[in-house]
């Protein structure tokens, strides 16, 4: 089958709606399909993208011309072109103007949205609901949070709008952790505040003195608190701080990993109320990796995790992080029962391959005719 995926993305990029979008190009070309992925011209050098994202090149990466007064209108009116000569059986994306553009054509279509439409963003509301009037195209969210507010916001049927959590790749060669000499807790992802970050930095002071062999591993390098964390590691002996590391070096670290740490506080605010829409990456990397998991005890996560694959703590009380520690320490069999299975449920439920091939039985579904 033809797909095409309409982006808007520069790459090679940090940014983990870069991430998702490879992956998804990758795990659909896996499944033998004919992928395309679109993107503005940016003079790619596409063997430096596919080493940065260390994904396969079974999938086709093609800039479309852009005029620099007019970049967002030149690339739309080629993304009209291109589809007019290949005619895709089924059009992805995250990019909604290039999708609007997809629509006028009688093809399928997908749109990814990962983030709450702000009220002062109507047009962003208006778009969608312009590519969703027709009954063969949806919406992916990767919440019921966010399924929830996407339908208020754009008064849209339940089956227009699906959910999808996102997934990892399936790592079969794994080593054993070992915790009698030293357990490392790891963190990886940028340093904001609503990422919970001050939790490790107290949880990294507290727990020294309960047990003497820890060592907290920090791994990103954007975000307000990465000052902070730089002058700690500096003269802290149990906390480290790694700045970016390629994707195909994360496997190695999570690898000499014992805990993963996932403190996540409530991503979004909306009139007041605090919403979880936080479902990131790395809560499926540190899941393909079998590994015992501490994270917030938000919803979103929670879809996710629960008390069997890992152990779920208070994002706004320190002092539950730290016991939660302590009991792993003391309990290795009941982290090892966890990591068993957090690991079994991954490979059920969130790999890459499983979430394409569940987003092209959505889009099947919704179409009376579809060549899946």
């Amino acid at each position: 089958m033809k797909i095409v995926y309409i982006s808007n993305i520069k790459i090679p990029s940090k940014a983990a709606n870069t991430i998702q979008i490879m992956e998804m190009c990758n795990a659909l070309s896996l499944l033998e399909h004919e992928v395309t992925l679109l993107v503005p011209e940016q003079n790619l050098d596409k063997n430096k993208a596919l080493n940065f994202y260390d994904v396969e090149s079974k999938f086709k990466i093609k800039e479309l011309p852009i005029i620099k007064k007019a970049k967002k209108l030149s690339y739309c009116i080629n993304i009209y072109k291109f589809l007019s000569v290949e005619k895709p059986h089924l059009v992805l994306g995250r990019f909604l103007h290039g999708c609007l553009i997809a629509s006028l054509f009688d093809i399928p279509i997908a749109i990814e949205i990962h983030d709450p439409i702000p009220n002062s963003l109507k047009s962003k509301a208006i778009l969608l609901r312009l590519i969703l009037r027709k009954t063969t195209n949806i919406l992916i969210v990767i919440t019921h949070t966010s399924k929830k507010h996407h339908l208020h916001c754009l008064h849209l049927r339940e089956d227009q709008v699906k959910i999808l959590h996102d997934g990892a790749r399936k790592i079969n060669n794994r080593s054993k952790s070992s915790r009698k000499k030293c357990i490392v807790c790891t963190y990886l992802g940028s340093l904001y505040k609503h990422k919970g970050i001050k939790t490790i930095i107290n949880l990294h002071k507290e727990i020294k003195n309960v047990i003497s062999n820890i060592k907290f591993l920090i791994v990103g390098d954007r975000g307000d608190l990465r000052a902070e964390i730089e002058s700690i590691s500096k003269s802290s002996k149990n906390l480290i701080l790694k700045e970016h590391i390629p994707r195909r070096e994360i496997y190695s670290v999570l690898r000499d990993t014992d805990i993963a740490l996932l403190p996540t506080t409530y991503s979004v605010v909306i009139n007041g109320t605090k919403l979880d829409f936080s479902s990131p990456l790395k809560l499926f990397e540190y899941m393909s990796y079998g590994k015992g998991i501490i994270a917030s005890k938000i919803e979103s996560l929670k879809e996710v995790l629960s008390n069997k694959t890992s152990f779920l703590a208070d994002p706004e009380d320190p002092s539950d992080w730290k016991q939660k520690l302590v009991y792993i320490w003391k309990n290795p069999k009941a982290v090892r029962k966890r990591e068993i299975n957090v690991r079994n449920r991954f490979s059920k439920h969130f790999t890459w391959v499983k979430r394409a091939n569940q987003l092209l039985a959505l889009l099947c579904r919704q179409g009376e005719e579809c060549n899946c």
